[in-house]
């Protein structure tokens, strides 16, 4: 997306449904009730984003999070977001990287199962080939050992 200069694209006490990755320019990450109230410490009432950044981070712990992901429970935004310049930005929306963690998670779980059933194929394996090491030979059978 591109968002023009000036433009806010999340207010303070929004909900979140975005992650924000900048491709060109900038993006201004402030504290609005901090920078009239002066609560919030100096280093922490403005940032930038620039090329490579990217904004919403806790969105990831938060889409993990299956108790927290419901529609009723949604997190909300500590800061506001401008376009410090015209800037273009990459979206991935919570659906989006639901989606992402959901594939993700299938195919970890397909690679444990082709895992552990290739371990239980080896284990077999392993104990039939020393159940064989250990019978000896028939020639070596005495007596009562003798079955006809």
């Amino acid at each position: 997306m591109v968002y023009d200069e000036r433009t806010r694209i999340v207010r303070e006490g929004d909900p979140i449904n975005e992650m924000f990755f900048v491709l060109h320019d900038k993006l201004w990450n402030f504290y609005s009730a901090a920078i009239s109230t002066n609560n919030v410490p100096r280093d922490r009432r403005k940032e930038f984003f620039k090329d490579g950044d990217f904004w919403v981070e806790e969105l990831v712990n938060w889409v993990q999070d299956k108790s927290s992901s419901s529609s009723s429970n949604k997190l909300i935004s500590q800061t506001t977001i401008q376009a410090l310049t015209k800037v273009e930005v990459f979206v991935l929306r919570i659906d989006d990287l639901k989606n992402l963690f959901n594939e993700t998670a299938k195919i970890l779980q397909s690679w444990i199962r082709k895992r552990k059933k290739r371990d239980l194929w080896i284990e077999l394996l392993t104990t039939i080939k020393y159940n064989r090491e250990q019978t000896p030979p028939e020639d070596q059978l005495t007596g009562s050992e003798i079955v006809v």
